[in-house]
């Protein structure tokens, strides 16, 4: 992603799960921070694995239970990323990931929108993994361009090399729980199953962020249905104020249904027409998404 989110990355996340979605020329990579050491608190009661009345008093061990929550299972994750300058919105990504049991197929959906002298800049990356190869439909403007997703050596990525586990985003949990102070601050019932509603009791600072928000909801085994992370940081001279909202849901029940451009797509490479290649040139596998 772009250096907001690469902010982000480091400061709050960490690059484990969530990394760049495409070979666009933007996109940065960044090396992995490790998680800080969590020290456990005790609390008077657990409401979920690592989480007690007193708030969270065992980040790695919560955020293995949302791994351990999605491990096996299909689920949807939504993700979206907005940057504000002087309160305009200048940048937002919109993810969709759909995610079937196992790791053979998967439908990977990124839109980019950019302000740009008043007017919108679009483009968007897909993915769809049929079980046994990653296609890939980029657009920007009005081409779009299809292959499929390629290693070094020129062939096609298996699905299973794309999303190795990221998908849970479990590093990046484990680090926003512990670098952000949160309290219970409600409990619902959903599906038969309490939910806690975890929220920053004030807005907090992690140099160079500022103003952090932070709010969760969390499921009694421990899986994060969703969370949203706000924050200010100054780069080039500019305010800007990062929003960022993801969540869970379908687990268990999610479908993976092909695109509409598949057929398009299988055509074009048939006919070895109107392909780009997608591929890192250190020859690593290119990650789905960016953590927390």
């Amino acid at each position: 992603m772009r250096w907001l989110v690469v902010t982000l990355v480091l400061v709050l996340a960490g690059c484990g799960g969530y990394g760049a979605p495409t070979a666009d020329p933007r996109t940065t990579t960044v090396t992995p921070a490790p998680v800080p050491a969590a020290t456990p608190a005790p609390s008077a009661t657990t409401l979920a694995p690592g989480l007690g009345t007193g708030g969270v008093f065992d980040a790695g061990r919560l955020a293995a239970a949302h791994a351990d929550a999605l491990a096996g299972r299909s689920f949807t994750l939504n993700r979206t990323d907005s940057r504000y300058v002087n309160g305009t919105l200048s940048q937002r990504d919109t993810s969709l990931l759909q995610y079937a049991t196992g790791r053979e197929r998967f439908r990977y959906d990124l839109r980019q929108t950019d302000r740009r002298g008043g007017a919108n800049a679009t483009s968007r990356i897909e993915r769809y993994a049929d079980g046994e190869r990653v296609f890939v439909a980029v657009t920007r403007g009005n081409e779009t361009r299809y292959d499929l997703l390629r290693s070094s050596d020129g062939s096609a990525s298996a699905p299973t090399l794309v999303f190795p586990e990221n998908a849970t985003n479990e590093r990046g949990i484990a680090r926003l729980f512990v670098l952000i102070d949160t309290e219970v601050t409600g409990e619902r019932t959903v599906d038969g199953r309490s939910v806690y509603r975890l929220a920053s009791p004030s807005p907090q600072t992690v140099p160079p962020l500022r103003n952090i928000s932070f709010v969760a909801n969390v499921t009694e085994t421990g899986l994060v249905r969703d969370y949203r992370v706000s924050y200010d940081v100054v780069r080039s001279g500019r305010q800007v104020r990062v929003v960022t909202h993801t969540s869970y849901r379908g687990v268990g029940e999610t479908t993976v249904p092909e695109p509409p451009w598949l057929g398009r797509a299988e055509a074009a490479l048939r006919n070895g027409t109107d392909t780009s290649t997608l591929t890192r040139r250190d020859g690593g596998v290119l990650s789905a998404v960016p953590d927390a």
